[in-house]
């Protein structure tokens, strides 16, 4: 299997999983640990971002707390969002989110791996 088609989703059975927000991604893992980080990789295109924003905006409504680690810089992040009718001004501000954005080299250094 390619690296750059892999999705991994970090959990463990014996807690309980909460929702992403995204049903089909619900229906085929089960939803998200918490406290565990989630990875969301896949190939330009395929959805990554959206998935992410859509899987945050259901953690913050529900009053948990993200950080959001990305390549993307955090202004087109925030375009993305409120694309998407999401609004994560009030979070971003208030430290409920934070938005993260990974340096490129160390992401081309992840990639090679």
């Amino acid at each position: 299997m390619e690296k750059s088609k892999t999705a991994l989703l970090v959990g463990f059975a014996c807690m309980r999983a909460l929702s992403t927000g995204v049903e089909i991604v619900d229906q085929v893992l089960g939803g998200i640990t918490p406290g565990l980080p989630c990875v969301i990789a896949g190939p330009s295109g395929a959805g990554r971002t959206v998935i992410a924003l859509q899987t945050a905006a259901s953690a913050l409504e529900s009053g948990r707390v993200v950080s959001f680690l990305c390549n993307e810089p955090a202004p087109f992040l925030m375009r993305q969002a409120a694309s998407l009718g999401f609004d994560f001004q009030a979070a971003l501000q208030s430290g409920q989110l934070a938005l993260l954005e990974m340096d490129t080299e160390i992401a081309s250094l992840m990639t090679s791996l």
